[in-house]
């Protein structure tokens, strides 16, 4: 079957949203395309120009997490809402993201990694976050996740936390059910509003040099330690079995 990276964002908005609401993909895509910045109808043009994406949301089966100073600084870019329009979310000198790649399933003997990629936490953000919420019930999933990807990044610990995947949250539901979006910016024609996998076009794993808005995706990777490395299954299956391995947050 083909990635199609922008029906995963739609399917897995989808499989979440409210049942007292009808789900229309194509006010989803427009709603997606002014809080992020961009112009009417690029939804596509931006989330497949990103090549990696389907190394991080290929597999149904994953859960990527994202930092938190990444996270917190999409939050903050909420903060600064502007009713004439949203400032681009990509900034240019930020190219590269780290995250943890790890399996909903604790048992699934599946490899955990921890990865550097140019796909920007906002498109990862929606499906993790789509994929904790309907695969699981309350807080405590949140906070096994963290403790899991502590436990198995020990002892450098990558930066992430409860308060992180809590903020995935804020961060969906002001992107999908915000404020109305102003009725000057009409979607043109696109053939994205499917869901069903269709071909994808191939682009280079680049950013779109736009200019940065307030606070979003600032800093650098440069003083990043880690580096990519898959983790034995025998270890992904202790510590996910609740393992005394696992250190107390």
């Amino acid at each position: 079957m083909v990635f199609d990276p922008v029906a995963i964002l739609l399917s897995e908005a989808q499989a979440t949203w409210p049942k007292a609401l009808e789900f229309d993909p194509q006010v989803l895509e427009r709603s997606m395309e002014w809080a992020w910045g961009l112009g009417a109808g690029q939804l596509r043009a931006h989330v497949e120009s990103f090549a990696d994406a389907k190394d991080l949301l290929g597999d149904e089966r994953m859960v990527v997490i994202p930092r938190t100073k990444d996270i917190q600084s999409l939050f903050d870019r909420v903060l600064y809402f502007n009713p004439e329009g949203m400032p681009p979310i990509m900034e240019a000198s930020r190219e590269v993201f780290t995250y943890y790649s790890l399996c909903l399933d604790p048992t699934a003997l599946l490899p955990c990694r921890l990865v550097k990629r140019n796909t920007p936490p906002h498109i990862v953000a929606m499906v993790t976050e789509a994929r904790i919420s309907g695969a699981t019930r309350g807080i405590q999933t949140r906070e096994r996740l963290v403790r899991r990807t502590r436990a198995l990044t020990y002892p450098t610990w990558f930066r992430t936390s409860v308060q992180t995947l809590d903020l995935l949250q804020c961060l969906n539901y002001s992107w999908l059910h915000g404020p109305l979006v102003p009725d000057t910016f009409t979607s043109q024609a696109s053939n994205t509003t499917s869901v069903i996998l269709t071909e994808s076009v191939k682009h280079p794993s680049i950013t779109e040099q736009l200019s940065p808005p307030p606070l979003a995706y600032s800093g650098s990777e440069h003083s990043d330690s880690e580096d990519e490395a898959p983790l034995e299954p025998e270890r992904t299956s202790l510590i996910g079995s609740g393992a005394s391995a696992c250190p107390r947050l």
